[in-house]
């Protein structure tokens, strides 16, 4: 699913849809063009979702919810060269110490083409119990010692 897609779900045209959301019609058109094109441009993730919400509020249209596999894919697009992004992405994907996904959907994440060989290992490591990255990604989910945090805020504006 894309900015593309979300657009035709809509109806309207590339002109009518960038009026809609006060998008420039030029970085529409590179939003939507192919990936492998000279003139693709990938839009933020903060925007893809934004839209999402958007499109579906204001015209009442289903989009699908991406399942688990597909937004894994899609946040591995939209981290592509980031690993500490990959990693916070990662952690949506824990419910504590337990993994939410199942081996076919770990094999299925693993054999997309849409993943570079870094996010695979990092991907690899994470979903093995016990290594260092998957301990890592779990603290990711662990909240702040809170009134540790107030006593250096505290001794920060002494």
């Amino acid at each position: 699913m894309n900015i593309k897609y979300m657009r035709e779900k809509t109806g309207l045209t590339q002109k009518s849809f960038a009026e809609f959301y006060h998008i420039p019609l030029q970085t529409l058109k590179q939003w939507e063009s192919n990936p492998g094109s000279t003139s693709y441009r990938k839009p933020p993730f903060y925007v893809y979702h934004m839209l999402e919400k958007l499109v579906r509020q204001d015209f009442d249209v289903r989009i699908g919810p991406l399942n688990r596999v597909e937004n894994l894919i899609f946040a591995a697009e939209h981290s592509r060269g980031n690993a500490q992004q990959w990693l916070r992405y990662l952690r949506k994907e824990f419910e504590g110490s337990a993994l939410r996904l199942n081996r076919n959907e770990v094999k299925e994440v693993l054999d997309s083409d849409k993943l570079s060989a870094v996010q695979k290992i990092i991907f690899k490591r994470t979903v093995q119990q016990d290594t260092a990255t998957n301990k890592y990604v779990i603290a990711l989910n662990d909240t702040a010692d809170t009134p540790m945090v107030d006593e250096l805020k505290r001794r920060r504006h002494l």
